[in-house]
């Protein structure tokens, strides 16, 4: 079987193991023959063309996979071709339906670029309605990872979906124009160190990991990977296979530049939010997080997401931001609805976890390594200060310096606490 084949079944097959497009009487409208022939066999009502602009007879689709379109004549880096091809793309589909749109790109930044486009794009619908799409995922094709080392061949998938208004924006680009965007990444790995964005950088995060246990014939999932150091940290330690996924397309696009460039085939990365992601049941020996779950707003949801893909006995390692005991000061409240974090307190995290039904569930107070870890990172800004501005801004370097003190001073008033949570799957 030749790769392009290969690649084009990769592709069919989200249409029917993930988004879960069964019944035979679909609609599909499919961009590419090989791809074509693969959907033929498996739907019973499936028009093709050899470009975008043939879909254009075609109306009332359940789902268009647009195969490799983003690379005819670069079409990703033509903005007027790209709005051409989103509007195709909505005005063709049900509301409800999918896109699925693959092709090659030059870096991580034009996947950020993409993921963006797709992501805010809106247009008229009928009836006075605007429509857009639902951003689900934009992740790695497997079958070029594992065959040609190439982490820039991707799919992105996409529902058609109404909105109340043409600037109604997501939570995705909330963190990418806020908390992630660019500068504030670069600046976040100067200070936590090479590929981290966590508290601690590689050191802390190996002894979160030496916890586990890890050999090289299992599998993790890392919720909220960044910019992909703790994914790498797996694959080159232990040898064990990573799907690293995060919702910031600017956290991505820098994990995407340097799995290219570090050729581990251990690692794939996908943006996407883990309360929509679709994973096979039993997937993963381990689901790993740092400082990252803080972000999602169902708890409860995301720990049964994360029980239905662990394998029995599988285990769960995470570090996050939670509220303490203490009486929450103006300051802590301002500082959580301008993050829009979603704490919970040490119990209420076991009472989901137990909930849920994972055997063993153990939630620990260690916020005395983050207040150690946090006064560190002040002494290596007040140390290299000169340098952090050179690179970034005096703003910005009292910003973060303000930043760490507040940090400090909420673990001091029992406000803020760092947790840690291990659970193991019945």
């Amino acid at each position: 079987m030749t790769t392009t084949t290969t690649v084009d079944s990769e592709l069919a097959n989200i249409l029917y193991d993930r988004l879960h497009l069964h019944s035979s009487d679909a609609h599909i409208a499919v961009v590419g023959d090989e791809a074509f022939a693969i959907c033929d066999k498996k739907y019973h009502n499936v028009s093709h063309s050899d470009t975008v602009g043939g879909l254009s007879s075609y109306e009332h689709c359940d789902a268009i996979l647009a195969a490799n379109v983003l690379n005819d004549h670069d079409l990703y880096k033509d903005n007027s071709r790209l709005n051409s091809l989103i509007r195709s793309l909505l005005h063709r589909l049900l509301d409800g339906g999918f896109a699925v749109v693959s092709g090659t790109v030059e870096d991580g930044q034009a996947v950020a670029r993409l993921t963006h486009f797709f992501d805010v794009f809106r247009s008229d619908g009928e009836h006075d309605t605007t429509i857009g799409f639902e951003f689900i995922e934009a992740r790695n094709l497997s079958t070029e990872v594992q065959q040609h080392q190439n982490w820039l061949r991707l799919v992105w998938v996409l529902r058609r979906t109404q909105f109340e208004s043409h600037h109604e924006t997501t939570f995705r680009d909330f963190l990418d124009n806020h908390q992630y965007k660019g500068s504030c990444v670069d600046a976040y790995e100067w200070i936590f160190g090479p590929g981290f964005i966590s508290p601690g950088g590689a050191k802390e995060n190996l002894h979160y990991l030496e916890k586990l246990q890890i050999n090289s014939n299992q599998r993790m999932l890392d919720i909220g990977v960044g910019i992909g150091g703790s994914a790498m940290q797996v694959a080159q330690t232990y040898g064990a296979e990573v799907v690293g996924i995060d919702l910031s397309s600017n956290m991505i696009a820098v994990a995407l530049d340097r799995a290219q460039k570090a050729k581990n085939t251990k690692v794939s990365f996908v943006i996407t939010d883990v309360l929509k992601v679709e994973f096979a049941a039993a997937s993963f020996d381990f689901v790993y997080s740092r400082d990252c779950i803080h972000h999602i707003p169902d708890s409860k949801k995301l720990f049964g997401r994360i029980y239905q893909w662990l394998k029995p006995h599988g285990k769960v390692m995470i570090t996050v931001y939670s509220q303490g005991p203490g009486v929450l000061s103006e300051k802590f409240k301002k500082y959580v609805k301008e993050f829009q974090y979603n704490f919970h307190t040490l119990q209420e995290y076991t009472t989901i976890l137990k909930g849920i039904g994972f055997g063993v569930v153990a939630v620990d107070d260690v916020s005395d390594r983050l207040k150690a870890t946090l006064q560190n990172e002040i002494d290596k800004f007040e140390r290299q200060k000169d340098e952090f501005i050179s690179k970034f801004s005096e703003e910005k370097y009292n910003v973060e310096l303000t930043g760490w003190h507040s940090k400090i001073g909420y673990i001091k008033e029992k406000n803020l606490v760092w947790a840690q949570i291990y659970a193991v799957k019945s």
